[in-house]
């Protein structure tokens, strides 16, 4: 939760999800609740600077939208803030994760509410039986992604730039007495 003197938001950061390279187009949305805490009216004006990759501007290609760019609420009142992503040449936009920001601000409160996807490709293993200690994903030597599971999970998702093929190596540690 994201809260200050006047404002709740229930979110604190945002994941849009996964873009798949090759889809020719792809969207996403989402919203936030917004809580007046005071007994007064409140407004913001609000934008989404949406989304670069890495620590680039906003790329080419994707669109963002907030369904409100001023926003006035009545005292102790809630509302929901939608907003959207959408890219329409899906082939012109690089793969990689893309982070930008819902900002909601008023002349004495400021708020910035992470936002994220990636476009690319995935891959999730599945294993049964415990968790491998470590798993190693590779294309040749000098692409490699290491993973390290831990105890209580039954999967994990790789995230890629690049099509494969690639390559699974898992280590799984043993009793040495069996």
């Amino acid at each position: 939760k994201n809260t200050g003197d006047s404002l709740s938001i229930d979110k604190e950061k945002i994941d849009l999800g996964f873009n798949w390279a090759d889809e020719s187009d792809w969207a996403a949305e989402d919203k936030v609740t917004l809580v007046n805490l005071k007994d007064s009216p409140l407004a913001y004006d609000v934008s989404f600077k949406c989304c670069g990759l890495g620590e680039n501007k906003t790329a080419q290609g994707i669109k963002a939208s907030v369904t409100e760019s001023h926003l006035t609420m009545d005292p102790k009142s809630i509302a929901n803030l939608g907003f959207s992503i959408a890219i329409s040449q899906n082939s012109d936009v690089p793969n990689g994760r893309y982070n930008g920001f819902l900002e909601i601000s008023s002349k004495t409160e400021n708020f910035t509410v992470p936002v994220t996807f990636f476009k690319g490709y995935g891959v999730r293993v599945y294993y049964s039986g415990g968790a491998p200690n470590v798993l190693s994903f590779y294309k040749n030597s000098l692409t490699e992604i290491f993973a390290f599971p831990g105890n209580n999970n039954d999967s994990t998702i790789f995230y890629l730039t690049e099509a494969g093929p690639w390559f699974l190596q898992g280590v799984w540690s043993g009793d040495e007495d069996a």
